[in-house]
């Protein structure tokens, strides 16, 4: 792993992590990707709302027990679709084996997704390069 301030990283010990980040800050760079996403986001919370479900966790929260199965499968959709979204197929069924139920795991992508949208302005005004380092102007070693 390289570091040089005042951000420059370079992430060659960890290649699949470092390619995971890289294919989730790209759907930002995708307008069509970067919309899609915010309309799922913004969808998900009205379909919180309309079921009552608040939409942050909750250390008290046990909603997730006495929810109806169809809320429930609908929830279990909803994580599946936001990993297409961000194209990680391959780790939604690793994802699945957390002993945590539906809706903690679309909260907690979309905690991910709030954080990961902070990135898109920087992505935007060309302060954020993805897969090249301006440093050294070359590709990443694959």
């Amino acid at each position: 792993m390289r570091y040089n301030s005042p951000g420059h990283i370079k992430l060659d010990l960890l290649p699949r992590l470092a390619q995971q980040i890289e294919i989730s800050a790209r759907q930002l760079s995708d307008n069509d990707a970067f919309i899609a996403l915010e309309e799922f986001y913004a969808s998900t919370y009205r379909y919180f709302k309309e079921n009552n479900i608040n939409g942050f966790d909750d250390e008290g929260d046990s909603i997730s027990h006495t929810l109806p199965p169809q809320v429930i499968q609908r929830l279990d959709e909803l994580v599946t679709f936001f990993f297409r979204l961000m194209h990680w197929g391959d780790y939604r069924s690793q994802f699945g084996e957390l002993q945590i139920d539906s809706l903690h795991q679309l909260r907690a992508l979309l905690a991910y997704y709030r954080r990961l949208r902070k990135l898109k302005p920087y992505l935007d005004s060309d302060k954020l390069f993805l897969g090249i380092s301006r440093l050294t102007n070359t590709p990443p070693n694959t």
